[in-house]
Protein backbone atom coordinates (compact mmCIF):
# COMPACT_ATOMS: atom_id res chain seq x y z
CA UNK A 1 0.00 0.00 0.00
CA UNK A 2 1.57 3.06 -0.92
CA UNK A 3 1.73 5.74 1.70
CA UNK A 4 1.23 9.01 1.19
CA UNK A 5 3.81 11.79 2.24
CA UNK A 6 2.18 15.14 2.73
CA UNK A 7 5.03 17.94 2.55
CA UNK A 8 4.65 20.82 5.36
CA UNK A 9 2.87 23.65 4.41
CA UNK A 10 4.25 26.67 4.25
CA UNK A 11 3.05 28.05 7.62
CA UNK A 12 4.40 25.25 8.95
CA UNK A 13 7.82 25.23 7.50
CA UNK A 14 7.44 29.14 8.55
CA UNK A 15 6.28 28.27 11.96
CA UNK A 16 9.59 26.15 12.45
CA UNK A 17 12.20 28.42 10.98
CA UNK A 18 10.80 30.75 13.45
CA UNK A 19 11.29 28.38 16.37
CA UNK A 20 14.77 27.63 14.71
CA UNK A 21 15.75 31.13 15.02
CA UNK A 22 14.81 32.03 18.16
CA UNK A 23 16.58 29.19 19.66
CA UNK A 24 19.71 30.12 18.00
CA UNK A 25 18.92 33.76 19.36
CA UNK A 26 18.37 35.95 16.29
CA UNK A 27 15.74 38.02 15.49
CA UNK A 28 12.72 36.73 13.87
CA UNK A 29 11.98 37.79 9.94
CA UNK A 30 9.12 38.24 8.37
CA UNK A 31 8.00 35.12 7.22
CA UNK A 32 6.79 35.32 3.67
CA UNK A 33 3.27 34.35 4.89
CA UNK A 34 2.85 37.76 6.52
CA UNK A 35 4.04 39.52 3.46
CA UNK A 36 1.35 37.74 0.44
CA UNK A 37 -1.02 34.98 -0.04
CA UNK A 38 0.79 31.94 0.12
CA UNK A 39 0.21 29.75 -2.39
CA UNK A 40 -2.75 27.58 -1.06
CA UNK A 41 -4.81 30.20 0.07
CA UNK A 42 -4.19 31.64 -3.72
CA UNK A 43 -5.42 28.18 -5.37
CA UNK A 44 -8.21 27.93 -2.81
CA UNK A 45 -8.91 31.63 -3.78
CA UNK A 46 -8.96 31.31 -7.46
CA UNK A 47 -10.68 27.81 -6.53
CA UNK A 48 -13.83 29.45 -5.46
CA UNK A 49 -16.33 30.77 -8.31
CA UNK A 50 -17.06 34.98 -7.86
CA UNK A 51 -20.04 35.21 -6.41
CA UNK A 52 -22.41 37.82 -8.25
CA UNK A 53 -21.57 40.93 -7.50
CA UNK A 54 -24.82 42.38 -7.93
CA UNK A 55 -28.22 39.94 -8.22
CA UNK A 56 -29.80 40.66 -11.49
CA UNK A 57 -31.96 43.33 -10.74
CA UNK A 58 -35.96 42.49 -11.84
CA UNK A 59 -36.17 46.19 -12.49
CA UNK A 60 -33.26 45.40 -15.22
CA UNK A 61 -35.21 42.92 -16.81
CA UNK A 62 -37.05 45.31 -19.12
CA UNK A 63 -40.60 44.38 -18.60
CA UNK A 64 -42.43 43.57 -21.75
CA UNK A 65 -43.99 47.21 -22.69
CA UNK A 66 -47.84 46.69 -23.20
CA UNK A 67 -48.98 47.85 -26.33
CA UNK A 68 -52.16 49.86 -26.20
CA UNK A 69 -55.06 48.60 -28.53
CA UNK A 70 -56.00 51.31 -31.09
CA UNK A 71 -59.19 53.01 -29.63
CA UNK A 72 -62.40 51.44 -30.67
CA UNK A 73 -63.83 53.94 -34.21
CA UNK A 74 -66.94 55.08 -32.45
CA UNK A 75 -69.81 54.25 -34.62
CA UNK A 76 -71.47 56.48 -36.29
CA UNK A 77 -74.80 57.66 -33.69
CA UNK A 78 -76.43 59.02 -36.63
CA UNK A 79 -77.33 57.26 -39.66
CA UNK A 80 -75.97 59.62 -42.94
CA UNK A 81 -79.12 61.35 -44.42
CA UNK A 82 -80.67 59.77 -47.10
CA UNK A 83 -79.27 61.42 -50.63
CA UNK A 84 -82.39 60.26 -52.41
CA UNK A 85 -85.71 62.72 -52.10
CA UNK A 86 -88.51 61.43 -50.76
CA UNK A 87 -91.29 61.12 -53.30
CA UNK A 88 -93.68 63.65 -53.28
CA UNK A 89 -97.64 62.74 -52.95
CA UNK A 90 -99.21 64.02 -55.64
CA UNK A 91 -102.37 65.61 -54.42
CA UNK A 92 -105.55 64.42 -56.16
CA UNK A 93 -107.12 66.03 -58.48
CA UNK A 94 -110.73 66.02 -58.38
CA UNK A 95 -112.47 64.46 -61.03
CA UNK A 96 -114.03 66.58 -63.48
CA UNK A 97 -117.86 66.52 -62.50
CA UNK A 98 -119.73 65.46 -65.42
CA UNK A 99 -122.11 68.01 -66.32
CA UNK A 100 -125.70 66.75 -65.86
CA UNK A 101 -127.01 65.37 -68.89
CA UNK A 102 -129.93 67.45 -70.35
CA UNK A 103 -133.12 65.96 -71.88
CA UNK A 104 -133.12 66.43 -75.48
CA UNK A 105 -135.25 69.25 -76.56
CA UNK A 106 -138.46 68.34 -78.52
CA UNK A 107 -138.57 70.06 -81.74
CA UNK A 108 -141.40 72.28 -81.89
CA UNK A 109 -144.36 71.37 -83.10
CA UNK A 110 -144.64 73.82 -86.66
CA UNK A 111 -145.38 71.29 -89.15
CA UNK A 112 -146.78 67.46 -89.52
CA UNK A 113 -143.94 64.72 -88.97
CA UNK A 114 -142.88 62.94 -92.41
CA UNK A 115 -143.54 59.08 -92.20
CA UNK A 116 -142.42 56.94 -94.81
CA UNK A 117 -143.87 53.45 -95.42
CA UNK A 118 -141.15 51.02 -96.58
CA UNK A 119 -141.49 47.04 -97.20
CA UNK A 120 -139.33 46.33 -94.27
CA UNK A 121 -139.47 49.60 -92.30
CA UNK A 122 -140.84 52.72 -91.18
CA UNK A 123 -138.87 56.24 -91.24
CA UNK A 124 -139.33 59.37 -89.69
CA UNK A 125 -138.27 62.58 -90.32
CA UNK A 126 -138.52 63.48 -86.08
CA UNK A 127 -138.35 61.01 -83.31
CA UNK A 128 -139.58 62.88 -80.72
CA UNK A 129 -141.79 66.51 -80.58
CA UNK A 130 -143.31 68.28 -78.43
CA UNK A 131 -147.27 67.34 -77.01
CA UNK A 132 -150.80 68.34 -78.80
CA UNK A 133 -151.36 68.47 -81.66
CA UNK A 134 -149.18 66.15 -84.05
CA UNK A 135 -149.99 65.55 -87.82
CA UNK A 136 -148.47 62.98 -89.33
CA UNK A 137 -147.88 62.95 -93.26
CA UNK A 138 -147.78 59.22 -94.60
CA UNK A 139 -146.61 58.29 -97.46
CA UNK A 140 -146.06 54.64 -98.48
CA UNK A 141 -142.79 53.75 -101.28
CA UNK A 142 -143.47 50.48 -101.16
CA UNK A 143 -144.73 47.60 -103.18
CA UNK A 144 -147.77 46.17 -100.87
CA UNK A 145 -150.48 47.63 -99.01
CA UNK A 146 -149.32 48.84 -95.73
CA UNK A 147 -151.30 51.32 -92.94
CA UNK A 148 -150.00 53.25 -90.19
CA UNK A 149 -150.97 52.16 -86.43
CA UNK A 150 -150.16 54.76 -83.16
CA UNK A 151 -150.36 53.08 -79.66
CA UNK A 152 -149.28 54.78 -76.79
CA UNK A 153 -147.50 52.41 -74.61
CA UNK A 154 -143.67 51.99 -72.33
CA UNK A 155 -143.22 48.53 -74.23
CA UNK A 156 -140.22 48.61 -76.56
CA UNK A 157 -140.86 49.00 -79.97
CA UNK A 158 -139.80 45.77 -80.92
CA UNK A 159 -141.23 43.45 -77.77
CA UNK A 160 -145.01 43.80 -78.36
CA UNK A 161 -146.71 40.97 -78.17
CA UNK A 162 -148.27 38.59 -80.82
CA UNK A 163 -151.44 38.01 -81.37
CA UNK A 164 -152.84 34.75 -80.20
CA UNK A 165 -156.21 35.38 -82.41
CA UNK A 166 -154.65 36.54 -85.93
CA UNK A 167 -151.69 35.09 -87.19
CA UNK A 168 -148.95 37.07 -87.90
CA UNK A 169 -149.86 40.22 -86.34
CA UNK A 170 -149.29 41.59 -82.84
CA UNK A 171 -151.57 42.61 -79.67
CA UNK A 172 -152.48 46.65 -80.01
CA UNK A 173 -151.71 47.97 -76.04
CA UNK A 174 -152.67 51.61 -75.59
CA UNK A 175 -153.94 51.51 -79.24
CA UNK A 176 -154.75 55.46 -80.28
CA UNK A 177 -155.49 55.74 -84.25
CA UNK A 178 -154.40 53.84 -87.57
CA UNK A 179 -155.34 55.18 -91.12
CA UNK A 180 -156.69 53.07 -94.04
CA UNK A 181 -155.10 50.69 -95.99
CA UNK A 182 -152.88 52.62 -98.00
CA UNK A 183 -151.80 51.67 -101.75
CA UNK A 184 -148.29 51.39 -102.98
CA UNK A 185 -146.97 54.92 -103.86
CA UNK A 186 -150.48 56.25 -101.77
CA UNK A 187 -150.44 58.69 -99.39
CA UNK A 188 -152.49 59.54 -96.02
CA UNK A 189 -152.48 62.07 -93.28
CA UNK A 190 -152.97 61.73 -89.59
CA UNK A 191 -153.83 64.57 -87.03
CA UNK A 192 -154.25 63.67 -82.93
CA UNK A 193 -153.81 65.36 -80.02
CA UNK A 194 -151.12 63.37 -78.16
CA UNK A 195 -149.97 64.15 -74.73
CA UNK A 196 -146.44 63.69 -73.26
CA UNK A 197 -144.97 60.08 -72.94
CA UNK A 198 -143.67 57.16 -75.38
CA UNK A 199 -145.31 55.60 -78.57
CA UNK A 200 -145.28 53.37 -80.71
CA UNK A 201 -145.47 53.19 -84.45
CA UNK A 202 -146.11 49.84 -86.37
CA UNK A 203 -147.90 48.33 -89.58
CA UNK A 204 -150.05 45.33 -88.32
CA UNK A 205 -150.65 43.93 -91.82
CA UNK A 206 -150.18 40.18 -91.68
CA UNK A 207 -146.19 39.71 -91.04
CA UNK A 208 -145.04 43.34 -91.46
CA UNK A 209 -144.84 43.98 -87.53
CA UNK A 210 -142.16 40.59 -88.00
CA UNK A 211 -140.07 41.98 -90.89
CA UNK A 212 -139.13 45.57 -89.07
CA UNK A 213 -142.24 47.53 -89.92
CA UNK A 214 -141.71 49.24 -86.52
CA UNK A 215 -140.59 52.40 -84.68
CA UNK A 216 -140.90 53.90 -82.07
CA UNK A 217 -142.12 57.64 -80.95
CA UNK A 218 -141.62 59.63 -77.58
CA UNK A 219 -143.48 63.30 -76.95
CA UNK A 220 -142.32 65.91 -74.63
Amino acid sequence: MTSRIHAPTTAAAAALLTLFVVSCGGAAQPTPATARTTPTQAAVATAQPAAPTTAPSAAATAAPVTTEAPAATAAPTEAPAATTPAPTVAQATAAPTAAPTAAPTAAPNSGPVAVTLTDIAIKLSLTSTSSGSVTFSIKNTGTVIHQLVVLKTDILQDQIPVSTSSPGTVTQPGFLATTPLINPGGSATLTLNLGSGNYVLLCNQPAHYLIGMHTGFKLY
